[in-house]
């Protein structure tokens, strides 16, 4: 062997080995600054400023904090070196953040409020800067609705009070993935948890800095609920019978049905009510509490209904109080509302406690809430919007955008075996969405890419400009106005975001959609079982409390995967499914491969909507 050739043979080793840790990969891999920004000695705002980077400069990236909020850059020109915010650059194609290396370097002092540990120490997330007010040593936000404030950080817990939308309040703490947060009311009269979802962050305030703290901390007093009684009465109406709703959340009351109307006043989380009237729509209905002391319009979206309720059960009643249509007779009305079974997804697990997330995982059905809950309202609105019943989109990341998805149902490549009662579903979508394109399969979707992560849904930056201007999520459903969204995220998140991120932004995708008259339904995602397993359990149950929450379609691909081998991701890369050599032949292959079964799963998803509910708008 010459030497030669042994010494090629070691670059290439040490060549294989910086790939597989990620460094030639991506540390030294390019991007640009969306705007101006700042380079600071550290990952935070509360850093010294270095230099400024200009608009559309071109950066190399040399590293990241550990939930990716901040990378470490220099010019190309080496001119400036430092830390910017990494939602102010643009990574070039094949960069992704996950892959670059975690580091906590500094390139000055750290603040004056850290100690000798913290200026030493790699930081694993940004320094937490002085609060933003005056408030002590706590921060600052603003309720964006309605609050329900409860004894512990959970919808199980108490309700000691509300506050009210718009209202500033001082966050104490925060719960470890940042669903609920530690308040007081500004003027110190109430204390207690709250979902962080319906909190705006005041300036300089972000989730990463407010402190982790015990859940079992006791609010300080109670108060009661609101009503407006200015506002102008609702409109009497004269019906009986009902049916028996909850709240899933706070509600504003209204006196009539549309956000146009006057708040009269609201309900908390959880609260019993009579639902009297719908309007045509099914999208507000007319509800009183139990005592009679409240009566007026709430949004449908937010109610879950008792028994073997439906909505088409209920009298329609217009603006004025008039009933249009009388409630039909036993065996006149049509399916309506459903609701999903209520003992799998209620209530919240303790937080931390991984067995009983993976065993509310394991007890969750495959396929669960295709046709019940908010669907009907949902899909009701969509038509009365102008969505087409014959048409869905995708939303997802590379496992979405990068692996054989869907494609192949529109090209005629599958056999579907011994379930060829889905060859009508594949019909019912052979439509085409767009130009270019002959169905919903093979549309390539503007909210489905390689190298997404859930926020890059709502960045106009990942769109072509000549297209749209608005971020992905948006431009696909105005171009094609479909009736449901297919949604696979997390695989990507878990490596780079906090867990309280992915959340908001799940929340994010499921206001969107649903606002939209979109049915979306949510898919958990597969992960290498040996690696991260705590962080995807934990991701998945995010998933599982925003099908919750809307009460919308969930495919629980997680619990289906764990029968296949390695839990039906590839042998050499965590996040991405395993093949099969045909993708869509249901001949056993479902039972191998990731991509098989997420195929099949998704194609009995589909038909369960479409018999269930789509036919009536088709």
């Amino acid at each position: 062997m010459t030497r030669a050739f042994r010494l090629s043979r070691l670059l290439l080793a040490i060549v294989l080995l910086l790939i597989a840790t990620g460094v030639l990969a991506q540390a030294g891999g390019l991007g640009t600054t969306i705007d101006t920004v700042n380079a600071r000695s550290g990952p935070g705002t509360n850093y010294d400023v270095i230099g400024i980077i200009h608009s559309l400069t071109r950066v190399v990236f040399e590293g990241r904090t550990q939930i990716g909020d901040w990378v470490l850059v220099r010019t190309q020109d080496g001119s400036v070196r430092g830390w910017v915010a990494s939602r102010y650059i643009d990574f070039d194609d094949g960069v992704e953040l996950a892959y670059l290396p975690v580091t906590g370097e500094l390139l000055g002092p750290a603040p004056a409020s850290s100690s000798p540990a913290e200026n030493t120490a790699p930081a694993a997330a940004p320094v937490a800067p002085p609060p933003p007010s005056s408030s002590g040593s706590s921060y600052t936000a603003t309720s964006i609705s309605p609050l329900n404030v409860r004894s512990g950080p959970g919808i199980n817990a108490d309700v000691l009070g509300t506050i009210g939308a718009e209202q500033q309040i001082v966050i104490e703490g925060r719960t470890q993935i940042g669903d609920w947060l530690l308040v007081h009311a500004a003027d110190g009269s109430m204390r207690g948890w709250v979902a962080s979802r319906y909190v705006d962050f005041d300036a300089g305030v972000e989730m990463a800095y407010i402190p982790v703290v015990n859940s079992s901390a006791p609010p300080t007093t109670t108060t009661t609920t609101t009503t407006n009684s200015g506002a102008p009465a609702p409109v009497v109406v004269n019906t009986s019978g009902g049916i028996s709703g909850t709240t899933t959340t706070v509600l504003n009351v209204r006196s009539g049905p549309g956000v146009e109307h006057d708040v009269v006043g609201e309900l908390g989380a959880s609260a019993t009510v009579t639902i009297l009237g719908r309007n045509a729509m099914s999208t507000w209905l007319y509800v009183q509490t139990p005592d009679g002391a409240l009566n007026g319009w709430v949004s449908a979206r937010y109610m879950r209904f008792g028994g073997d309720a439906v909505l088409a059960k209920l009298a329609v009643i217009n603006d004025n109080g008039d009933v249009i249509a009388a409630a039909p007779t036993e065996g006149e009305a049509e399916a309506g509302v459903t609701p999903p079974p209520t003992d799998v997804l209620a209530g919240d697990v303790p937080e931390g406690d991984i067995n009983a997330m993976v065993e509310r995982l394991m007890n969750t059905p495959v396929l669960y809430n295709m046709t019940g809950g908010n669907v009907r309202t949902i899909f009701a609105r969509g038509q009365f919007l102008g969505n087409n019943p014959h048409v869905f989109m995708k939303v997802g990341d590379s496992v979405t955008a990068g692996q054989p998805f869907l494609y192949g149902f529109g090209l005629g490549q599958y056999n579907l075996g011994p379930y060829a009662h889905l060859q009508a579903t594949i019909d019912w979508f052979m439509v085409p969405p767009r130009e270019g394109y002959n169905s919903s399969w093979t549309n390539e979707s503007l909210a489905a890419r390689t190298g997404f992560t859930v926020p890059a849904v709502f960045d106009g930056l990942w769109v072509n400009p000549e297209i749209c201007t608005e971020g992905p999520i948006y431009c696909e459903y105005n171009i094609i106005k479909p009736s449901v969204a297919i949604i696979y995220f997390g695989s990507q998140d878990l490596q780079i975001s906090a867990p309280f991120t992915f959340q908001s932004y799940m929340y994010g995708i499921a206001d969107v959609l649903t606002e939209r008259g979109v049915i979306p339904v949510f898919t958990t995602f597969a992960y290498d079982p040996d690696i991260h397993y705590a962080e995807t359990v934990q991701f998945n149950n995010i998933i599982l409390n925003v099908a919750r929450d809307y009460n919308v379609p969930l495919i629980n691909f997680w619990r289906a995967a764990q029968a296949l081998p390695n839990g039906g991701v590839m042998e050499n890369d965590p996040v991405h499914l395993s093949q099969g050599p045909t993708f869509y032949s249901f001949n056993g292959e479902e039972n191998l491969y990731g991509v098989t079964l997420r195929n099949l799963l998704t194609l009995q998803a589909l038909d369960e909507i479409r018999r269930g509910v789509l036919v009536a708008g088709g």
